[in-house]
């Protein structure tokens, strides 16, 4: 199994502030789920001094879950491989909660501070041998080339290690091994179409041939066992 190196952190934290510009227009998000919602400016965030989330719940065992902001629920009853809609909160150093939906007990909690006007993404993910089932990641939405993509994967698996994400066809690797509870940061590739592969592997038959489209975010997030691993897949653009 490969230790994390650069390009690849744990989701506990992927960016600091300042690390990419607040965005000027709303940003649409769809998903391979047939989900699709509008989410505010990143500077008319920035004047209402709140922050932008949303959460993904990647867990294949908590079909429904709640994410708690400071004692206040935000999102209630998502389900599994449902992303919910950028919601402003309030910019504050704080914590973020994960409940099983009807249920008091916190199943994992995730203490960050988030910035006015910046995208944050959350994501509970499965029972493993990371400590936190809460993972906090700050979204790049800004800066992004006319023409270019950029890609993320996130591993919420149930032990699938040193998962790649590799130009289609080539041996060409975009950042480094992602282990299960892990990620890649953002990387700006050229359109085309992109494989998920187990480090040595040959690319699963459900993870290849993924297309990217110029002007685009995609953060790819593969679940399930290690037997049938399934994609869900993300996708922001500025409006």
């Amino acid at each position: 199994m490969r230790n994390l190196m650069t390009g690849t952190v744990a989701l506990v934290v992927l960016c600091i502030t300042g690390c990419s510009p607040q965005t000027k227009e709303p940003s649409i998000t769809t998903t391979s789920e047939g989900q699709k919602s509008k989410g505010s400016a990143g500077t008319a965030a920035a004047r209402a001094d709140t922050s932008l989330v949303r959460f993904i719940n990647a867990d294949s065992d908590m079909n429904n879950m709640d994410l708690w902001s400071e004692g206040v629920r935000v999102f209630s009853n998502v389900a599994y491989r449902t992303t919910t809609p950028y919601m402003e909160l309030q910019a504050r150093d704080g914590e973020f909660a994960l409940r099983k939906t009807g249920e008091a007990q916190d199943v994992a909690a995730a203490h960050r501070e988030t910035f006015p006007g910046r995208h944050y993404t959350l994501v509970g993910l499965p029972e493993g041998y990371r400590s936190s089932r809460l993972a906090v990641l700050s979204d790049k939405m800004g800066e992004l080339e006319p023409g270019q993509a950029r890609v993320r994967l996130i591993n919420a698996t149930t032990g699938v290690a040193d998962l790649d994400l590799y130009l289609a066809g080539t041996n060409t690797r975009i950042g480094h091994g992602v282990d299960p509870g892990s990620a890649n940061s953002f990387t700006d590739v050229k359109p085309g179409m992109l494989d998920i592969r187990q480090a040595g592997q040959p690319a699963y038959q459900r993870l290849s041939k993924l297309k990217l489209d110029a002007d685009r975010l995609y953060t790819f997030v593969v679940t399930g066992a290690a037997t049938a691993p399934e994609l869900l897949q993300i996708v922001d653009r500025i409006d």
